[in-house]
């Protein structure tokens, strides 16, 4: 059974609900438009002893029922971390984008990227925006996210969306992995370099896409939670 996500689309004209229904996730990696930022990505994960692909960027899926919206998610190992992206949702109304989180098993990544994708839930904001309303600016769009550890919080990763793979070059490698009927279909876009040039694991993540010709965002954070394996 696939997931329903109880979204909202927030446009002009006002805000109405969005029930929609998760087919299917494909995840991106190593989207950058500038391949020296790609190369600064790569960088920070082969200090964890993750390897290059050979070709970039990557696509792979990921289940469906990994999708949520919730506040709070429940992780296997303390090693996991949040990374920020723009999410694209694909149905006969839209397509719509939003913000979200493709949290990651950095132990396992040394071994599977799609297996560690997979061990973690992949967060999404429950408010979506019409693509229509910001493909003309869509460069000015910015992503944010801030790494919450005991007390301390920071910001973790800022990037206009002018340093990723537009849409347009992204959608043919989603098509490859869901076919060419994409209703249903949730795209995460790959992450961007962190600012601090590490990769870090934190108790909570808070995740941002703003608008600032529209003066708007779209927030959302969560928590995680290792599982104690001793009850």
């Amino acid at each position: 059974m696939h997931p329903e996500l109880p979204l909202v689309v927030e446009s002009r004209e006002g805000h109405e609900p969005l029930p929609f229904t998760v087919r299917r996730i494909v995840c991106g990696g190593y989207t950058g438009r500038n391949r020296a930022e790609v190369e600064r990505h790569t960088k920070e994960l082969e200090a964890l002893g993750i390897a290059p692909p050979k070709e970039t960027p990557i696509f792979f899926s990921v289940a469906s029922y990994l999708a949520t919206v919730g506040s709070a998610i429940e992780v296997q190992s303390p090693f996991t971390s949040g990374e920020v992206e723009f999410v694209l949702l694909f149905g006969p109304a839209g397509p719509w984008v939003t913000v979200g989180s493709d949290q990651t098993d950095r132990f396992f990544e040394r071994h599977s990227v799609a297996a560690a994708k997979q061990l973690c839930p992949k967060v999404i904001a429950g408010t979506v925006w019409p693509v229509a309303e910001v493909e003309a600016h869509w460069d000015a769009l910015v992503l944010r996210s801030w790494v919450r550890s005991g007390r301390k919080r920071r910001l973790y990763q800022e990037a206009l969306l002018a340093t990723m793979l537009p849409p347009a070059a992204l959608v043919p490698g989603v098509r490859r992995h869901a076919g060419r009927e994409l209703e249903g279909v949730v795209f995460f876009s790959g992450t961007v370099p962190t600012v601090a040039g590490e990769v870090v694991y934190g108790d909570a993540w808070e995740l941002e896409l703003a608008d600032p010709r529209l003066g708007r965002a779209i927030r959302t954070q969560y928590t995680v939670q290792v599982l104690d394996r001793k009850r």
